[in-house]
């Protein structure tokens, strides 16, 4: 269900299919769009970027026969803009970004992070890990040491991991980020 915005008014207005919209993000940035069912909007010809991992752009629907009264959803619509190579430096990390529902993909010949734009099947696994530093080197022989394990390919989630670590025999416990 769709709720107008107008100053004092908080009527409630059924699926509008025929209403000719518009997305606002805003800095006089508004774009053509259309309904696409009763719960999704697209937006034509918008050009969004980030140099960040992701990044969430505000949107406000606005009817585009009257600028200034907005559609909108009981929640607050954003639209997420991610940039694929940014922090992305292995294909665990690359490939570990579709549960954020990123659809990027690792090219092993230029070892780059890259939007997958041919919808090409994202491989299962990835290069063998490299462990590259552990810190501290050393600890009490009873344990409890907080270790910090760095390298490449380490695995796209912490479930990769759990119970996959070990040091003299002891499997170590996994603290996420």
């Amino acid at each position: 269900q769709y709720r107008e915005k107008q100053p004092g008014a908080n009527s409630h207005c059924p699926f509008l299919q025929d209403s000719t919209l518009e997305c606002d993000f805003g800095m006089d940035r508004t774009y053509d769009a259309r309904w696409v069912n009763a719960s999704a909007v697209q937006c034509s010809g918008v050009l969004l970027h980030t140099s960040e991992r992701s990044h969430h752009f505000a949107v406000n629907l606005q009817y585009k026969d009257n600028p200034g009264h907005f559609l909108d959803s009981p929640e607050r619509m954003t639209v997420e803009v991610y940039n694929c190579a940014s922090g992305s430096l292995d294909c665990s990390q690359c490939l570990g970004r579709e549960d954020l529902g990123h659809r990027c993909i690792w090219t092993d010949t230029s070892s780059t992070c890259k939007l997958n734009t041919e919808s090409q099947q994202i491989p299962d696994t990835c290069p063998a890990p490299e462990i590259r530093k552990i810190e501290p080197l050393q600890g009490p022989v009873e344990g409890g040491t907080l270790l910090t394990i760095q390298g490449r390919n380490l695995g796209r989630r912490v479930s990769d991991v759990i119970g996959a670590v070990s040091i003299g025999g002891v499997t170590c416990t996994i603290l996420e980020d």
